[in-house]
């Protein structure tokens, strides 16, 4: 609920949902739950199906992947940080329509771009695919973890936007953790280990991960200035 310009964060995350196609969201709560879900009603001033997924203790970001997976379990899952900020030009429609018609049928797709020089996220390391598909890319190291029996050879260095998406095959990796984990430090080393097919597609627009007062003031500044959907 952090504003930005005449809006708050989190509606630009839910105007990239409604615009890509999405119908029902799942908010994750747990700190002042009462002020988020009272702002955001029942989604329909973004014409979404809002429902609230009420975290205690906080379930971290498997954890929380988790509890709505099993709820949906024949359905993909796209997983939005709504503390990341995207330019107007994110085609997100198209990353979901790529990933479910992909006849490889990739567990994961992960939104990337390429890392900055001094950059402090974690590296991700992938290639173009051997399928000639030129917007995609395939995933070869996660962090510390290579993905077994994928070549290294010709990767390059990436960063984690904060948007990805799990295929409902994911379930059962899940169901190997406890109730609490995260996505990248417990989760994919499991998909890497297993040698699954992840891919991923590079964005090159406005990005920003409001983690610092630095960054969310240029997420400010791009709102001014009409780079960053918000209504």
């Amino acid at each position: 609920l952090v504003p930005i310009g005449e809006s708050r964060l989190i509606d630009c995350a839910l105007w990239q949902l409604k615009n890509a196609g999405v119908g029902e969201v799942i908010v994750n709560l747990h700190y002042l739950p009462e002020q988020i879900s009272a702002y955001l009603g029942d989604g329909s001033q973004y014409q979404l199906q809002i429902s609230y997924s009420h975290e205690d203790p906080i379930l971290d970001t498997g954890g929380a992947i988790k509890r709505v997976l099993t709820q949906y379990p024949t359905q993909d899952i796209l997983i939005y940080n709504s503390d990341a900020v995207f330019g107007s030009d994110l085609d997100l429609a198209g990353f979901i329509a790529r990933f479910q018609s992909n006849s490889r049928n990739p567990l994961a797709q992960l939104m990337l771009r390429p890392m900055e020089k001094g950059s402090d996220f974690g590296v991700i390391k992938a290639k173009p695919c051997s399928d000639g598909d030129l917007q995609l890319l395939q995933v070869v190291k996660l962090l510390e973890e290579p993905v077994m029996g994928h070549d290294q050879e010709g990767a390059s260095e990436y960063t984690f936007t904060g948007v990805h998406l799990l295929s409902k095959r994911a379930l059962p990796y899940m169901k190997t953790l406890p109730e609490i984990f995260r996505t990248f430090r417990d989760l994919y080393p499991l998909f890497a280990k297993a040698g699954e097919l992840i891919t991923a597609e590079s964005y090159m627009g406005f990005w920003r991960d409001t983690g610092t007062k630095g960054r969310l003031a240029e997420v400010c500044d791009a709102v001014m200035v009409g780079k960053v959907m918000t209504r």
